[in-house]
């Protein structure tokens, strides 16, 4: 029984940034118009914008996906978006070899304060 408990624990912490299991925040900061440097591996970089916006609502300012290279992604590798319903400027998705869809099921309103120009 011990060791059933323990390999769901285990299996349950390896797991949670796919899961999406965090905390409830109000506000977050979010990116001010920069992108986490592709140098990082995959892991890296969905650790790092999981522990940015996971369990957000409202980002003051932008969520900037980057990601040039060979590297495939899953919508469930962004599960951590999924409580996002407010973005203060820019909702920027560039270089992403995405293997579905990406939804923000509960994204609402984007401002867009302070938009990019190309």
């Amino acid at each position: 029984m011990d060791i059933i408990l323990l390999l769901a624990a285990l299996v349950a912490v390896t797991s949670s940034r796919a899961m999406a299991v965090c905390p409830t925040r109000d506000l977050c900061d979010g990116l001010r118009i920069r992108s986490f440097i592709s140098s990082t591996t995959k892991e890296d970089f969905l650790q790092a914008m999981s522990d940015e916006f996971c369990g957000c609502k409202v980002v003051d300012r932008s969520i900037n996906i980057n990601r040039p290279g060979n590297e495939t992604y899953s919508s469930r590798d962004f599960d951590f978006l999924s409580s996002v319903e407010e973005i203060g400027d820019t909702l920027l998705i560039q270089n992403l070899n995405l293997t579905d869809n990406l939804t923000l099921p509960n994204l609402r309103l984007i401002r867009g304060r302070n938009l990019l120009e190309y």
